[in-house]
């Protein structure tokens, strides 16, 4: 690995590292969020609210884990061009994308998911130019010839290519196995929540529709 190399994985590991930790303080404040609120939805609205939020988180979920199977132990290593990275440049983040709307769906308001909406059409595409050029220092070439035939977010399905077999690092899988399943435990954080609200263990501040 050379010099040039080496700072250019440097810096794809910090930026990686910031995000995270942005993504969990957002998190966090959502969870706080919540806390103080009541849901201003009733019915069949809640119903489906939550309904269509779990086929999100399940769909998210599902996704994620199929990157990771691919991703486990060459993240920064090697440049992955097939599975879930033939159909998108950025698949984990678009799946992302997909569960973080689902658990906002699952909070049974309308208001969380528009926010989340909004947010990510704001934030995704700062986040995909920062980590383009990151990977276009460390990949070159290679990586503007894969950018020139694979979508950037929107998978396009149709050039899908799955190998016959796929050799996979079973420990660093199984790391990422646990980051990819967090959207079902939000989802079991929410259901808590609303049954802690339901016997008065915690106080509602205003209303969320």
């Amino acid at each position: 690995m050379t010099p040039e190399s080496s700072r250019t994985q440097y810096r794809n590991n910090r930026f990686r590292k910031y995000r995270i930790g942005f993504t969990k303080l957002l998190g966090f404040v959502l969870l706080l969020a919540l806390i103080l609120a009541k849901r201003g939805t009733v019915g069949l609205v809640t119903d489906m609210l939550y309904f269509i939020g779990v086929i999100l988180v399940a769909i998210g979920t599902l996704g994620r884990l199929w990157c990771s199977l691919y991703i486990a132990g060459r993240k920064t290593t090697e440049l992955v061009t097939v599975g879930p990275y033939s159909v998108s440049r950025h698949p984990l983040y678009f799946f992302s994308f997909v569960g973080a709307l689902g658990v906002g769906l699952a909070t049974e308001t309308v208001t969380i998911p528009i926010l989340f909406l909004i947010f990510g059409l704001l934030y995704y595409p700062s986040i995909l130019r920062i980590e383009e050029s990151l990977l276009i220092g460390q990949y070159g070439d290679a990586y503007l010839r894969y950018k020139q035939r694979t979508p950037g977010f929107l998978p396009r399905w149709s050039i899908l290519v799955e190998p016959a077999t796929y050799e996979v690092n079973p420990r660093v899988f199984l790391k990422h196995v646990f980051s990819a399943l967090w959207f079902i435990w939000f989802l079991g954080i929410l259901e808590l929540l609303e049954s802690f609200q339901e016997y008065g263990f915690v106080a509602n501040y205003y209303t969320v529709y």
